[in-house]
């Protein structure tokens, strides 16, 4: 064990860690939920310390609609956070944040402590400096009264965001770039050319509702299992089929790549080669066009949004 690292309180007492980094001072409170990033995102947890007493972090995956907001605790301190991807996530996650993490605390000797103390500060000794490994992207806010969309942009055209404003959506659009993480949003719609392999990745960990449109709809069906082939595709008022109902929608494409198999269930054939060109799975929809207002709403609820 480690003895440089640890939870050490004002009045003298230490509590060994087995692993940690960052140093921080604050108050220390106990905290009896497993709602890891709930609670350590809470604005009420701004400055302090907190003391989990679950006995392991790091089981379930972490998700952006977890966060509560930019604020949040100064350190977390757990008993165990489990190995494997999942307990590197978590460890990633508040890394990112620049939240101090110790683990391999008894935290039942630290509740036992603090029954018998008013409330006490302390300090979170694990490495003498966090690295905080992520950057603050801004995007640009249209605010609005229905569900909030990060629109995340490499492509997107004016009437668009016209159509998503007269539904009643209240959007953050990001030109090109992703951030780490999503903060209040209740869905995420991906406009464009493409994205790095990578941020494809963090997007579907993110557990939101995700709506593709465009030519980045092949690399999602990819990284989902589906494939595509080469055919440049651009014009407007074009033929499409809804599968499930046969009604014909007028739509604009801008692809160069057609889909061959796709994920999940097919939505849409064009219907000049057959060809799917639109598909749902779970809570993602890949669209190779951009719908027209009301088959866009359709689709938008569909993901509950």
């Amino acid at each position: 064990m480690n003895n440089n690292k640890a939870l050490v309180l004002r009045d003298g007492t230490k509590f060994p860690a087995k692993a940690g980094f960052g140093r921080v001072k604050g108050q220390v409170v106990m905290v009896y939920s497993n709602n890891f990033i709930e609670v350590a995102t809470d604005p009420t947890s701004e400055g302090l310390i907190l003391v989990f007493t679950a006995p392991q972090a790091g089981l379930a995956a972490v998700v952006s609609n977890e966060i509560e907001s930019n604020k949040g605790a100064k350190g977390v301190v757990f008993q165990n956070i489990a190995s494997g991807t999942r307990g590197d996530e978590l460890r990633s996650f508040f890394k990112r944040r620049g939240i101090a993490v110790l683990e391999g605390v008894d935290t039942r000797e630290v509740a036992l402590h603090l029954q018998e103390t008013a409330a006490i500060s302390g300090e979170l000794q694990g490495d003498t400096e966090l690295a905080v490994d992520c950057k603050t992207v801004s995007g640009k806010r249209i605010p609005n009264s229905g569900n909030r969309l990060a629109v995340i942009d490499s492509g997107i055209s004016e009437s668009l965001i016209r159509t998503l404003v007269e539904l009643g959506y209240d959007l953050t659009i990001y030109e090109n770039t992703i951030p780490d993480e999503f903060l209040d949003v209740n869905g995420v719609l991906v406009v464009g050319e493409g994205l790095p392999e990578n941020k494809l990745e963090s997007l579907q960990k993110s557990g939101l509702p995700l709506i593709f449109m465009g030519e980045v709809t092949n690399y999602i069906v990819r990284s989902l299992g589906g494939t595509s082939g080469n055919d440049l595709r651009l014009g407007d008022g074009y033929p499409v089929l809804e599968k499930e109902t046969h009604k014909v929608w007028s739509v604009n494409f801008r692809r160069k790549q057609n889909l061959e198999k796709v994920p999940g269930e097919v939505l849409f054939l064009d219907l000049i080669s057959n060809k799917p060109v639109g598909f749902i799975k779970g809570k993602v929809i890949g669209l190779e066009f951009t719908p027209e207002k009301s088959l866009l709403q359709q689709l938008l609820r569909r993901v509950g949004l």
